[in-house]
Formats: structure tokens, sequence, C-alpha cells
């Protein structure tokens, strides 16, 4: 009992991973049956990270104190996010490569009626409407892929 009083925060996230995994295997219609649990929360996720990370974003700025230290912080906060999204990147690219969801997927067709969005629209749609559109709306209306992402049919030949 002690063991589960010293859990840190992290220590119960990985508990509650392994758990969530093993449950969708060895009861995957009951998991079906719950997947309502996990879109609210993603949703309550997506909705709570924009104000959070405004204001981390403002408080950090208020105590930097002069503009250098300012520019400091900047250059370390970009450094950090194009490390961690090309990270992100490499390991989201090597494990499609290795599982290649999908791969025993055959449409057919069914994917005839599907509108191919021309250059302009793909470009057009990269951009939000407005501040708080781009906040909200996690992909654009038009296109099934996310706003500022290659079509799917793009990607699909990074991969054998």
């Amino acid at each position: 009992m002690t063991l589960l009083k010293r859990l840190s925060l992290a220590g119960w996230m990985v508990v509650a991973i392994v758990l969530g995994a093993a449950f969708g295997w060895l009861a995957p219609g009951w998991a079906r049956t719950l997947a309502i649990v996990s879109t609210i929360f993603l949703r309550l996720i997506r909705s709570v990270i924009a104000p959070v990370l405004i204001g981390v974003l403002i408080s950090s700025a208020a105590r930097a104190g002069s503009a250098g230290q300012l520019g400091r912080l900047a250059f370390k906060a970009i450094i950090y996010f194009e490390l961690a999204t090309s990270a992100a990147l490499a390991i989201g690219w090597i494990a499609v490569w290795l599982v290649q969801p999908g791969r025993a997927l055959h449409l057919g067709a069914q994917n005839a009626a599907v509108k191919v969005p021309d250059a302009a629209e793909l470009i057009t749609n990269a951009f939000p409407t407005s501040l708080i559109d781009a906040m909200a709306s996690p992909t654009s209306s038009t296109t099934p892929s996310a706003p500022c992402s290659p079509p799917p049919t793009a990607a699909s030949g990074f991969f054998p």
C-alpha cells in the first residue's frame, strides 16, 4: 500500500496507460463502449491547452526582467519546440513504418466520392479565419487532414 502512496503523477500516468492498454486488449467490446470517455477526456485536454500556454507565456515574460533575458527565453523556447516537434515526427514516422496501420484495409470504390481539394483551397485552408478559430478548430472544415499537413496521398511515398 505504501508503494501506491509514493507513486508520482508520472507513475500514475504509466499505470493508467498500461491498465488502459490491457483493458482494450482483454475486453475490446467494453473498451469500444467506453470510447465516449476518451473522447470527452481528449476534448477537455484540448480546451485547456491554449489558456495554460498563454498563462505560462505571460508569467514567463513577466519574470524575465529585461528584454535580453526575454529574448534568450524566447530563443530557448523556439529551440525546444523545434527539437520536440522533430522528435515526435521521427517517432511517428518510425512507428508507422514498423506497424503499417491500415495495410490490410481495402476501401475500394468508397474513395470515389471524396473531393480532393485543389492547391489554392489547400493553401487557403492552412490559415485560420480568426484567432479563436485557430484555437478552437483542430482541423480544417474542408479537408480531412490537419490544416498544415500534406494530403494523405503525398505522405504515402515515404513508406514502403
